[in-house]
């Protein structure tokens, strides 16, 4: 069903809001003393836009006055309206050279006012123009240009005739799987938008993706939903353009009467509709092939001089002329008028010819697009991988900062603690001597001072206990910060996962238990503060995978010259999925593992670093396992 694709959709005659009628009474009073020129532009324009698609000639008229009186005013926006529904409305499109004129002169002047909406609709109805003469070279670029006007309009609709557009190119190229992919989702955008005249336009041209693609049912499926719907809300457009497609599969399978029966029931639905000779001539061209076939020729020629008479000379009906020029090379020798034969068949090479040096230009263009859209999409993966590697340095720096930054609050925690902490344990030690003395000189016959002593010889024993409590929490802040050793160094990572353990317990939810089987492994060389970040790091995420009571369990063993720290929790476990992208950079599940967005890939680069390797085991409700594996210390840490 060959018409400029951005305008099939007015030919669904749907009940619109606002209706004609009161559009009409706008017109009136904006025509009424005192007049408003931009208001009667306006209502000029709005009521030819509803009319283009019912009443052509007078939707032209009035696109015409409302032309003028904008160029009067000087308001560019009516003016931009105006000539595009002019353009859209000249009877038959037989005058192409206006109809580009006019196009063009809408889409100059809707990026001059930056109305979003024409600038996508003024490009979206060049484009149809170019592909209906198969100039695809020149329709794709502007189709493509009307999506990306269209998306940023925000106008669901408007995005559905745009993608309509690039789907109708790419099918004219061939290129079907992508061409159905974008009616598909053009199709999506009317459906849910609730616009039958969109979903009718869509329909139709998936029918016809699918029948040059050889998915004859498919087709056939579309093509029924057009004649439903085209039946629903009185359409002969779409009653036309099911009939036609299902008289093409037809007479592929070659069932003559039913292709001939389909294609005149779509020439009679097609009689009434505006602008329908062109549209008409196709399905006419194909109808004389069958009555050729089977000898009516008087009617055959009846339709070919009928086809002949509208499309000779117009570049906008190359194709349908040559065919038609061929039908009628072959009605001619059955009718043994050889000469006529072949004054209609050099006609149809000629035109053949003009076909195939378009269709030439046409396919240079097309590669031209595609190692273009290939080397943007490799310009794109670059700056992405680049953009991956430089967050992924961010991040490096950022967690490396927040590592230093926890050394140093750990080891000026152990100096603050430490300094009081000796204080007070000499103040004991005071405490207890003086409470000896008192209790040697005080009179044997005093029960009370011996009393009083042995009082402060009770507290002092558990002020001892704690103060050797705060010593070990200063010790673990000191030996998790690894402030006061080498930065590299040959450690225990035992001592680091002691520390963590020390520093977590405090923090623990209540019914969350931390166990230690830390046995006997061999020392690493490397990085012991970065390590110890890492330990405490997986810890606290497995104890955060714990909702109500549960344990968290850190192993260490020595399985051959690799050294094994497994953190086992009792959780609520992840999906294989989850587990997956567990350390990856920001990776992050509401009501997940965890809501650290750095921390673990810091985690895994870190042991990575030291040569060793990070696996996950989980299941959903019982728990996860981190294993990390450090290799022997004769092989070299990375970085």
């Amino acid at each position: 069903m060959h018409v400029f694709p951005s305008s099939a959709g007015c030919y669904a005659r749907a009940v619109t809001n606002p209706t004609v009628a009161e559009l009409e009474a706008r017109l009136a009073a904006a025509a009424a003393p005192p007049v408003d020129p931009l208001a009667h532009v306006q209502a000029l324009n709005d009521l030819a836009w509803a009319l283009r698609g019912l009443d052509t000639a007078r939707a032209h008229v009035l696109a015409r006055q409302a032309r003028g009186m904008a160029m009067e005013h000087g308001d560019k926006l009516g003016q931009a309206r105006a000539a595009r529904c002019m353009a859209m409305t000249i009877r038959d499109q037989d005058d192409l050279h206006d109809v580009f004129d006019l196009a063009e002169e809408a889409k100059r002047l809707f990026d001059e006012v930056g109305d979003l909406a024409g600038q996508a609709g003024s490009r979206d109805f060049l484009a149809s123009i170019h592909e209906y003469i198969g100039d695809l070279a020149t329709a794709m670029p502007l189709a493509l240009e009307a999506l990306s006007f269209a998306r940023a309009s925000g106008d669901p609709i408007r995005e559905g005739y745009a993608l309509s557009n690039v789907g109708g190119i790419l099918a004219a190229s061939a290129d079907f799987d992508a061409a159905i992919e974008h009616l598909e989702l053009a199709l999506s955008l009317f459906e849910r938008a609730e616009n039958p005249g969109g979903v009718g336009t869509i329909l139709n041209r998936l029918a016809e993706a699918h029948r040059d693609a050889g998915h004859p049912e498919r087709a056939a499926e579309c093509a029924a939903r057009v004649m439903a719907l085209g039946r629903e809300i009185d359409s002969e457009f779409l009653m036309s353009g099911g009939h036609q497609v299902l008289g093409d599969l037809a007479a592929a399978r070659g069932d003559d009467d039913e292709a001939e029966r389909e294609f005149r029931a779509s020439l009679q639905a097609l009689s009434s509709v505006p602008a329908s000779h062109l549209m008409g001539a196709e399905i006419r061209i194909q109808l004389a092939g069958l009555l050729i076939a089977r000898g009516a020729l008087a009617e055959a020629e009846e339709n070919l001089q009928e086809v002949l008479q509208k499309v000779t000379g117009q570049a906008v009906s190359v194709v349908s002329e040559a065919a038609a020029q061929e039908a009628m090379a072959d009605l001619r020798e059955r009718q043994g008028d050889a000469a006529g034969a072949l004054a209609h068949l050099r006609r149809a090479l000629a035109l053949r010819e003009q076909i195939a040096q378009r269709n030439a230009r046409n396919k240079v263009a097309q590669v031209e697009a595609r190692a273009a859209m290939e080397a943007a999409k490799k310009d794109a993966e670059i700056h992405r991988l680049r953009y991956v590697e430089l967050y992924q340095m961010q991040s490096s720096l950022l967690e490396a900062e927040k590592m230093a930054l926890l050394g140093r609050l750990a080891a000026g925690t152990a100096h603050e603690l430490n300094s009081p902490l000796g204080v007070l344990v000499s103040n004991t030690d005071l405490v207890s001597t003086a409470a000896r003395r008192l209790v040697d000189l005080a009179p044997a016959e005093s029960p009370d001072a011996r009393r009083l002593a042995r009082v402060v010889e009770s507290c002092r024993q558990t002020s001892e206990q704690a103060l050797a409590r705060i010593g070990t929490v200063a010790q673990s802040f000191k030996r998790f910060a690894q402030l006061d050793q080498a930065e590299q160094r040959v450690f225990d990572l035992r001592e680091g996962l002691e520390s963590a353990l020390a520093l977590l317990r405090p923090t623990l939810p209540e019914g969350v238990v931390l166990q230690a089987e830390l046995h006997d492994v061999r020392t690493l060389e490397g990085w012991p503060r970065e390590l110890n970040h890492a330990f405490l790091t997986v810890l606290q995420n497995a104890v955060q995978a714990i909702d109500g009571a549960g344990t968290v369990t850190a192993v260490t063993e020595q399985e051959g010259d690799t050294v094994v720290v497994r953190v086992q929790d009792t959780g609520r476990g992840m999906s294989q999925e989850e587990a997956a992208h567990l350390f990856d950079i920001g990776w992050s599940e509401g009501g997940g593992r965890t809501k650290m967005r750095l921390g673990l890939s810091a985690a895994h680069t870190t042991t990575r670093r030291h040569g060793g390797t990070i696996e996950v085991a989980s299941t959903l409700g019982a728990g996860t396992t981190i294993t990390f594996r450090f290799p022997p210390r004769n092989r070299k840490p990375a970085g």
